[in-house]
């Protein structure tokens, strides 16, 4: 197999502690192997450096794609997710596309290395992001993009389920590094008003301690992604959380969910496409969002979804 057919897939969820990367990773992966048939994927870390091995197996990709993360930033060196030395950097530049990327919050103006290192990093017309504010932050220092949301939402039905009477239990989620204890005791006080069992899912890796500090009596599922699977493929029972990826799974599953907005990421993808979002303050009208059994409409953007993986098929044969 030749270097040209060989694809270096630079994946967030390697080496990750939250479990929400594999619901990233999921997708990225399955879209990529349905754009790509006839090439050799290879995964390689985003969230550690690259070790010798890995090194190897960069250089003898031709292009690279990394996907579905809030990877892009304005603050390079003082804030960075993507660990990238100089022998990475070379390997990398002007080879990457960007899949369903976000942009980490949000920033003023881009810094002069944070600039330089997008534009140089980024294949010119190849990069594919997952809201319209990380679309309008590329553009600002003069790289172009197409939004087609997130890699989770693409085979999301057109419509979010709804249902004629509500489950006795909930999913719940909180987000270990975004603490804001009376905003999520609210949270738990106001599930357990509404059902009879409130179960959570610890994603990050010190949600259980966290809750535990709150609440000793809560009670959780298994850590792992099979865990909240399992139950979600059970039926009966709803998703109310922090953790966008943990709703956007429930939606795969067909099951209701309602994602508290926390950060950019919920908010930006709601106001694209309509995911369903209660606001942080959690006020009357964000509790009539988790009550309200009507399905809502989604905007998928299946014309920029096609468009861009027809690009990405022409450029990885180029």
């Amino acid at each position: 197999m030749s270097n040209k057919s060989k694809i270096g897939w630079l994946d967030p969820s390697v080496n990750s502690r939250n479990t929400g990367d594999q619901i990233i990773a999921d997708a990225v992966y399955r879209e990529l192997r349905e754009a790509l048939p006839g090439h050799e994927i290879v995964r390689l870390p985003t969230q550690t450096f690259l070790n010798r091995s890995e090194r190897a197996l960069a250089r003898s990709c031709s292009k690279f794609v990394v996907g579905g993360t809030n990877i892009l930033n304005g603050n390079i060196p003082r804030y960075i997710q993507w660990r990238l030395d100089a022998g990475s950097y070379a390997t990398y530049k002007g080879r990457v596309s960007t899949m369903g990327v976000g942009w980490w919050q949000y920033q003023g103006r881009a810094n002069g290395l944070s600039r330089r290192v997008w534009k140089s990093l980024l294949a010119d017309g190849m990069n594919s992001v997952r809201d319209s504010y990380t679309a309008n932050r590329l553009a600002e220092f003069g790289v172009a993009s197409i939004n087609t949301s997130c890699p989770t939402v693409w085979k999301l039905p057109d419509t979010t389920p709804g249902g004629d009477s509500k489950p006795q239990r909930v999913l719940m989620t909180i987000t270990d590094y975004h603490k804001e204890p009376k905003r999520d005791m609210r949270l738990i006080e106001g599930l357990r008003d509404r059902y009879s069992e409130v179960l959570v899912w610890p994603q990050g890796s010190q949600d259980r301690t966290y809750l535990r500090s709150l609440d000793p009596k809560i009670e959780f599922i298994g850590p792992e992604l099979a865990d909240f699977d399992d139950i979600l493929r059970r039926g009966d029972v709803d998703y109310v959380g922090t953790r966008l990826h943990a709703g956007i799974r429930a939606l795969q599953h067909g099951v209701k969910s309602t994602i508290l907005a926390i950060d950019n990421r919920a908010t930006e993808i709601s106001r694209d496409i309509g995911i369903p979002i209660m606001s942080n303050d959690l006020r009357a009208p964000d509790w009539q969002r988790v009550d309200d059994r009507q399905s809502l409409k989604l905007d998928i953007p299946h014309t920029a979804i096609t468009q861009w993986k027809e690009n990405l098929s022409l450029w990885a044969n180029n």
